[in-house]
């Protein structure tokens, strides 16, 4: 069963690697990074925001939900997004994820509404953190990790888990984030 929830963007970290804001770097197609990824979101949610300060790209014409303990990465994104009371759950992706589709995202949504989805790697390598489909449910959990200076989302999620979608090794490629200059030469398969 297919789920539909409020689109994110978290786009507040300090981008040390990329030099700059990384949400308002263009791509070879001239568009900022986070378009893209604002443009695969919008192709599966009803509504897109952005969790987080997206200093780089200011011209993008989302509602924007500011943290509420800034400075503390990406788990202070998750917290205001699901303290905003706008949606039951919320498909997130990281604004340097440029390369993800809307194909990809849609097999997040197929599942329990109430259970936390991430992708896993064919194989057992692991999982990725975003892009996620994330419960409001998560809510006390997110507020006690950060509480407690846990700041880590992949130690929050946990491991992988048997139910969680499969990627293949090229489609691996589409989830990469792009944090440095030359993260941009190489190209999603």
């Amino acid at each position: 069963m297919a789920v539909t929830c409020t689109g994110a963007i978290l786009a507040g970290g300090q981008s040390r690697r990329m030099g700059a804001p990384k949400e308002g770097v263009l791509l070879a197609d001239g568009r900022p990074m986070v378009e893209h990824v604002c443009a695969s979101l919008a192709a599966v949610c009803p509504r897109v925001v952005v969790a987080g300060e997206c200093r780089g790209y200011p011209d993008l014409t989302v509602p924007r939900i500011a943290d509420l303990r800034p400075g503390l990465g990406p788990l202070a994104g998750l917290e205001a997004l699901l303290s905003s009371g706008l949606d039951a759950a919320y498909l997130i992706a990281a604004c340097d994820q440029p390369f993800v589709t809307p194909e990809l995202l849609r097999r997040l949504l197929r599942g329990d509404a109430e259970q936390l989805r991430c992708f896993r790697e064919a194989g057992g390598t692991g999982f990725h953190p975003f892009p996620c489909y994330l419960p409001a449910s998560w809510l006390p959990r997110v507020q006690e990790a950060l509480d407690q200076g846990r700041l880590a989302v992949r130690t929050l999620f946990g491991q992988d888990h048997p139910n969680w979608p499969l990627v293949s090794a090229a489609e691996v490629a589409q989830l990469r984030s792009v944090n440095r200059p030359a993260d941009l030469e190489v190209r999603a398969a």
